[in-house]
């Protein structure tokens, strides 16, 4: 029960001014048919923002990240991991290329490395999957909602996880009346290898 107060992105973008709160990324999931080489393949499909890329630890194999202009223009814009690139365009370099993603022409800005210490790989790996902005999701797929059902943060540089969790409890226990049942937080440990270095990331469901 969201109290009549949902979270949308610009709930987030409010809430990444706090100083105790770092980097924060949407994430909606759904499903959908990917068709380009001749080939048609269901896909992943995560409706996301760009602090999803730093907040994950994600690797780029080549091209760029979902950007704040993506999402300002709704744009058609998609990064696929590598499985995806190679199905959908027969090769990996292929940043600039098009495909069609439930019969939507998209066009490929980046392409993730299937890194094998990365979590999100291992949980996609041998799926095709794209990242889209998460405006462009709300207008294209029917499971993806405006209202913010799931979202991820980390700690600023400097901070703590433990002040960025304290932090958006209150502002959660704040737009839900005092609600603890309205969400749950939980913590994932992420290896940043460039830095040799564990982020805790907080997961937040509502």
């Amino acid at each position: 029960d969201d109290k009549g107060a949902p979270v949308d992105l610009e709930t987030l973008e409010k809430w990444m001014a706090e100083p105790a709160i770092g980097e924060m990324a949407a994430l909606a999931t759904s499903a959908g048919t990917g068709r380009g080489n001749g080939e048609t393949v269901t896909m992943t499909l995560y409706a996301t923002t760009p602090g999803y890329h730093t907040v994950q630890g994600m690797q780029l194999f080549m091209g760029r990240w979902l950007r704040q202009p993506d999402l300002d223009d709704n744009s058609y814009v998609c990064v696929v991991n590598e499985t995806a690139a190679e199905k959908l365009v027969g090769y990996t370099d292929c940043v600039g290329s098009t495909i069609t993603i439930d019969n939507v022409r998209f066009t490929i800005v980046g392409v993730l490395a299937d890194d094998e210490d990365s979590l999100t790989a291992l949980f996609t790996a041998g799926s095709s999957v794209a990242y889209i902005p998460y405006t462009t999701a709300v207008r294209l797929c029917a499971a993806v909602s405006p209202e913010i059902v799931s979202f991820y943060a980390v700690a600023p540089e400097g901070g703590t996880v433990e002040q960025a969790r304290t932090r958006l409890e209150e502002l959660l226990l704040e737009r839900f009346d005092q609600d603890e049942d309205a969400y749950s937080i939980s913590s994932t440990n992420i290896l940043e290898e460039a830095m040799e270095d564990v982020t805790s990331v907080l997961s937040i469901l509502l």
